[in-house]
């Protein structure tokens, strides 16, 4: 089969949810129970985050210079701020944004909240 059956949200899991709030922050993570969070649609080359940020919550700054990995966010709702290397980028839904390794990120949510999915991936 080329394909696999759509998962929904309720057979996701917020597996990764718990290491995420134990560094500080309330951001909801929704991640399939398997290591990989694809591996149930038989996806291993990249991850893929549902991130929702309650109104004015931010997520914790990072980069990826140890694994290498590449995002991407795609806007889904509302509106907010992705700091990237201290530089501020206003997104709204709709919009994409990509950040290389080295550069340190964190996503700010507006006064309505944002929602957003991120696709990261090491380049192989």
């Amino acid at each position: 089969m080329p394909f696999h059956d759509p998962l929904q949200l309720g057979e996701l899991v917020t597996g990764r949810q718990e290491k995420m709030r134990s560094v500080g922050t309330d951001l909801l993570v929704l991640v399939e129970r398997r290591r990989n969070p694809l591996c149930a649609l038989g996806i291993r080359a990249f991850g893929l985050y549902q991130v929702e940020l309650p109104p004015g919550e931010q997520t914790v700054g990072h980069d990826h210079t140890d694994d290498g990995a590449e995002d991407v966010y795609a806007i889904v709702y509302g509106t907010g701020i992705v700091f990237v290397d201290g530089q501020e980028v206003p997104v709204r839904p709709g919009q994409f944004i990509a950040v290389t390794p080295d550069s340190a990120r964190q996503v700010r949510a507006g006064d309505g909240g944002l929602v957003f999915i991120a696709i990261c991936a090491a380049p192989s």
